[in-house]
């Protein structure tokens, strides 16, 4: 049985009391000296790479979604999960000033899916962020000691190869590389 989308969003409407209702709306506002609403940054989430500061951003974007509390309304067992994902779609990828202007039940209940969702996405990317920053440190470190390690063990052949790369250098460098005889061509000599 389809849900009429009026009575969908009164029902998650209905969920929210007027302290999260004005929450919710303050999300569209770009708060000042910002250049993008708090819904606006929240949805294009940490930057993706896997450092220290970046980390710390996404830990932070994850509290503040979390900290409005919306996980405990229980909106996923009065609306089907299919249009709740709907409403969150829409709500991750209409600009703030149109839903904005939607009436207060699909306004509210767009935002309370995509804020539902954003606490999943916000979670998920920290935890890649994590992820990639454990993995790049772990395996430079491992890659680190691995040189030192067969430089210990082979220390003539560490030297030869300082040598061989340093002679190299010096071709690569040398203005006749590659030219014998100078000025003169393969053709020119034959």
């Amino acid at each position: 049985m389809e849900v009429h989308p009026g009575r969908l969003w009164g029902e998650l409407e209905w969920l929210l009391t007027p302290v999260q209702r004005r929450v919710l709306d303050r999300l569209l506002e770009v708060p000042p000296g910002s250049r993008v609403s708090d819904l606006e940054r929240w949805r294009k989430g940490p930057p993706p790479r896997g450092s220290g500061p970046a980390i710390i951003k996404a830990l932070d974007q994850v509290s503040e979604i979390r900290a409005l509390g919306l996980d405990a309304l229980g909106a996923e067992t009065v609306v089907p999960p299919r249009r709740l994902g709907e409403l969150a779609r829409y709500g991750m990828s209409a600009g703030a000033t149109l839903i904005r202007r939607h009436p207060d039940g699909r306004r509210l209940a767009t935002l309370l899916a995509t804020v539902r969702h954003l606490e999943a996405k916000s979670a998920d990317d920290t935890l890649e962020l994590l992820d990639l920053l454990m993995t790049a440190e772990l395996l430079n470190k491992a890659q680190t000691a691995s040189d030192r390690d067969k430089a210990r063990k082979h220390p003539r052949l560490a030297r030869a190869s300082a040598r061989l790369a340093v002679a190299v250098e010096a071709l690569f460098e040398s203005e006749d590389w590659g030219r014998a005889g100078g000025d003169q061509t393969a053709g020119e000599r034959a």
